[in-house]
């Protein structure tokens, strides 16, 4: 957990571009290519000079680190890699290190689990969209194979493990999918009933830019909250712990428990794995949305007229500026 006085630098790495799955609510383009699967050792010399620059300013009591994708365990060698480079780091400098990382769980082994957790990436986050026939039609594997069954084995098994960490499972959803949603926690919470280690979070699919949107059930702006609290509401009687805004923020993923799009917070920055330069971790797919590129000495090179985009929103309430400009805040 982190302080009230802690100065924190958010970075966020997407270890790899490609995905196993294809959910049908994500978007894909030129750069969503299997040649892209693992970051290049040029990209990683790169970001470990940018983050020895940016300790060596000590400018901040706390580095955030959040591993992302595609699918960021198809490159699990990277993320060892730069983990065991920051902790040395952090020896040195005298900075704390906390990381967590979102995935869609199928390549979350026992393995990888106490490996990730060893250096310091004890946060973890699955994405679960219902009991299984509805889970694997939103999320099925890059050939249309199932994947909830591995998913929920792999989240079950992190149950007998004894080393600290959070786990939280985030359900997506639609107008088609909220009785299996239920359902689904209906079964988990035999398991996971009570133990405070995982925390269940609800979120609403908006319209992304995406080509599948159009064949997307959307629930109505309207109904949105409703549908929300009464998700968390039937969470919390299975005896499940139910995630927020003021958790993320003690655990230290997000910048503040007001709300803040963590884009527009100005201590933080995405960094693809070409060395592309992003704010918003969602955009990361989307070339013209780069607002820069780290050079080869480590340091960032930016567009200002692309990252005032961003800056123009710090003290907005709008929420995530991205969704507001496709007119879903």
């Amino acid at each position: 957990m982190v302080s009230n006085n802690e100065k924190i630098f958010y970075l966020t790495i997407m270890s790899s571009s490609w995905c196993n799955f294809r959910c049908i609510y994500r978007f894909e383009n030129n750069y969503f290519k299997k040649e892209n699967i693992i970051t290049s050792q040029d990209t990683i010399f790169r970001i470990k000079l940018f983050i020895k620059n940016t300790l060596e300013k000590k400018l901040f009591n706390r580095i955030h680190i959040t591993w992302y994708g595609g699918e960021p365990l198809l490159d699990f060698k990277t993320i060892i890699d730069i983990m065991d480079y920051i902790i040395n780091l952090s020896k040195t400098y005298n900075i704390k290190i906390s990381s967590d990382i979102l995935t869609n769980g199928y390549l979350l082994d026992l393995y990888k689990f106490t490996e990730l957790i060893k250096r310091n990436v004890n946060i973890f986050q699955i994405t679960i969209d219902g009991w299984k026939d509805t889970h694997d039609k939103l999320r099925p594997l890059l050939n249309n194979g199932t994947t909830f069954d591995r998913v929920f084995n792999n989240l079950i098994l992190t149950k007998n493990i004894k080393e600290n960490f959070i786990m939280i499972i985030r359900s997506n959803i639609t107008q088609t999918n909220i009785y299996s949603i239920k359902k689904f926690l209906n079964v988990i919470s035999i398991y996971l009933s009570n133990d405070k280690r995982y925390y269940f979070s609800f979120f609403i699919i908006k319209r992304s830019g995406s080509k599948n949107d159009d064949k997307l059930d959307f629930i109505d702006r309207e109904k949105r909250n409703f549908v929300l609290k009464d998700l968390y509401n039937y969470a919390f009687s299975l005896g499940l712990n139910v995630l927020s805004n003021t958790l993320l923020y003690q655990m230290g993923t997000i910048p503040t428990k007001y709300g803040m799009c963590g884009a527009v917070y100005p201590y933080s920055i995405t960094i693809r794995n070409d060395g592309k330069i992003f704010k918003c971790p969602m955009t990361v797919l989307l070339d013209n949305e780069a607002v820069g590129y780290l050079d080869k000495d480590g340091s960032l090179i930016i567009e200002e007229e692309k990252i005032n985009r961003w800056a123009k929103y710090i003290n907005s309430k709008i929420g995530c500026p991205r969704l507001a400009e496709f007119g879903e805040m």
